[in-house]
């Protein structure tokens, strides 16, 4: 039974994360010891999740956040919604035509961003959502006035 966790956990090992790998292992009845231990010689430790070093890190984009407080909802709220949308108005000041070029690319990019962060971190996702909306906005307004 532990070779069977350790093959599923090699084969599975960058399809899925290690939680629902675990989660799959526990609904077809294998042991909680056997899983740790399976999951120790794969992936070098034991306990679930990122180290304790990335653990909560507010940089770490990547793993699903779990939010411990509102706080940390509206840090990643604003990180949202002035991210890009503070370097986008920069450019637009600049009053070139390559910042007008680079404050579309930037909003093509704040796009990308709202689907990458959709799942992984909601409020910076719902940031960059607000943020699109007033964006256009202040790219006509900068049309007008470069070729107004």
């Amino acid at each position: 039974m532990k070779q069977t966790a350790i093959e599923y956990f090699e084969k599975n090992k960058g399809v899925m994360n290690e939680h629902t790998m675990v989660q799959y292992l526990r609904r077809q009845g294998i042991p909680e010891k056997i899983i740790e231990d399976a999951r120790e010689i794969v992936f070098g430790r034991a306990v679930f999740g990122p180290t304790p070093a990335e653990h909560g890190s507010f940089w770490n984009f990547y793993d699903k956040k779990t939010y411990e407080g509102s706080s940390q909802k509206w840090a990643d709220f604003f990180l949202g919604l002035f991210g890009l949308a503070i370097p986008l108005y920069i450019f637009v000041i600049l009053d070139h035509f390559i910042g007008f070029i680079i404050a579309w690319a930037l909003l093509i990019f704040q796009i990308f961003c709202i689907f990458y962060f959709r799942q992984r971190r909601k409020y910076i996702s719902l940031g960059c959502i607000i943020a699109t909306i007033f964006v256009p906005l202040v790219l006509f307004i900068a049309f007008l006035r470069f070729w107004g």
